[in-house]
């Protein structure tokens, strides 16, 4: 939810209420990222979207657009 969110609105909904908005983008669908499997196992998660949906990157002084092309981004890499 960090890159989601403005920084109030995460700062708000710390902790469960963050997991529960993240639940429901799940539920609608929302493209949000990746999971990696072994063997029927989740091993990872990469988290990439579309740019534009990323209230944070949209709104950053150091990752602003440099142009209008649509991209999307990595924003989050885990293991385990």
């Amino acid at each position: 939810m960090w890159c989601i969110s403005q920084n109030k609105d995460y700062e708000n909904s710390k902790g469960v209420k963050n997991k529960e908005l993240f639940k429901i983008l799940v539920d609608e669908n929302k493209q949000l990222g990746i999971l990696a499997y072994e063997n029927q196992r989740p091993i990872g998660w990469c988290s990439i979207s579309p740019r534009q949906s990323l209230k944070r990157l949209e709104t950053s002084r150091p990752f602003k657009p440099i142009d209008k092309i649509p991209v999307w981004s990595i924003t989050c890499l885990s293991e385990g």
